[in-house]
Order: structure tokens, then sequence, then C-alpha cells
């Protein structure tokens, strides 16, 4: 995450250094949906480096997905964020906004993970108190609902 944002402030200084000044483009993406894009690339970009098969599994690039969910394509995010990055202090905007919301999800994502010990315990508990007798499985019953949900996820091939 901070090698993602390390790079994007390179571009940021590379950008401040040139003296010519970038047009605004003509499919410009407002900086809400700048934020949004930019922060999506950020958690996909994580989840690649984390857990790369969960991707594949998925059939998931995370750039061709992100171009999908908001509807640009390559070219318009590169045009967009190059003259985003032309103005230092929208560009700086822009990317505190995604890092502010990153830090607020983390802070979310943590406390969840130090409840789960405790709901874990909590469902041990309350599973123990079933008898194994009180659940009785009626097999003939098993297999017609196998059969069903078997026979529903098969296409007809016609």
């Amino acid at each position: 995450m901070k090698r993602f944002l390390l790079f994007f402030a390179a571009a940021i200084l590379a950008s401040a250094c040139n003296n010519s000044v970038i047009e605004k483009p003509d499919n410009l993406i407002s900086k809400d949906k700048m934020v949004d894009v930019i922060y999506d690339m950020a958690l996909l970009q994580a989840m690649k480096l984390d857990n790369p098969v969960f991707l594949e599994q998925h059939n998931l690039t995370p750039a061709t997905y992100i171009y999908k969910k908001y509807k640009i394509d390559s070219v318009q995010f590169a045009q967009n964020d190059r003259y985003y990055a032309s103005m230092l202090t929208t560009y700086k905007e822009i990317y505190q906004k995604v890092n502010d919301r990153l830090e607020k999800n983390e802070k979310k994502t943590d406390s969840l993970l130090k409840l789960k010990p405790e709901t874990e315990k909590i469902i041990a508990k309350k599973t123990d108190t079933v008898k194994k007798d009180d659940v009785k499985l009626d097999k003939e019953k098993l297999r017609k609902v196998k059969r069903a949900m078997f026979q529903s996820k098969i296409p007809s091939e016609k």
C-alpha cells in the first residue's frame, strides 16, 4: 500500500516539475469518482499481493474489473490521472481522501477481527448444548434436496 502511494507521490513530483500545462480531458472523471477508482485499485492491488490465487480463481484482472465497474477505459483513466496530477493540490486532496478511507476501513476490519474469537466461543458454547440425538436426518429427504439442487445448477444444452 505504501509503495502504491509512493509511486503516485513520485508521479506528482514529476508532473510538478513539468512546465507545460495539461489540458482538461474531454471525458473528465469527477474528483469523487476518481477517489472511488483509485480506492478500488488500491484494494485490488492489496488483494493481488496478499492472495493472488483468489483473483485467479475468480478470473479477475484488477484493472479490467475497475474499468468495467466505472465504465471507463485505460486511456481515459491515464488522461484524467495525468490531468489531476498536474494540479498538485487537487491531486493531493484525492489521495488524502483515498488514504483516509483506507485507514477508516482498516480500523473497522481490525475491530471485527478482534471480535471473531469471542464470537467463535459463543457459537461453540451454543453448539455444545445441542445433543447429537436432537439432529436426526431423514436420508431420503436429504437425497431429494441434493438431487433438486444439483439439477437446478445444470443448464440445459439446447
